[in-house]
């Protein structure tokens, strides 16, 4: 995955296997204003990163995380038990 980050937005590419198992290259935006990113896992400085993503059972590419679990259709309760665990 890399990470750009251009002012307020970062951008993360990836590559992940469609529904066919094809390859396909990713993106997904965020705002650091409106959402705080994605949640990262190592050393972005020395691009040896990862973030977290979840995967549906109807859709095997992941959707990135972010800080505050708005990117999914989560519920409340299911938010706070994440941000019990993570934060």
């Amino acid at each position: 995955m890399k990470l750009t980050s251009y002012g307020k937005t970062i951008t993360a590419l990836y590559q992940a296997k469609n529904a066919q198992g094809t390859n396909v290259k990713c993106i997904a935006t965020f705002n650091k204003n409106s959402n705080g990113g994605p949640i990262i896992i190592g050393d972005m400085t020395k691009n040896k990163c990862n973030v977290l993503a979840i995967i549906g059972q109807n859709n095997p590419i992941p959707i990135l995380l972010d800080q505050n679990f708005t990117r999914c259709d989560f519920t409340y309760n299911e938010i706070q038990a994440l941000k019990e665990v993570f934060c």
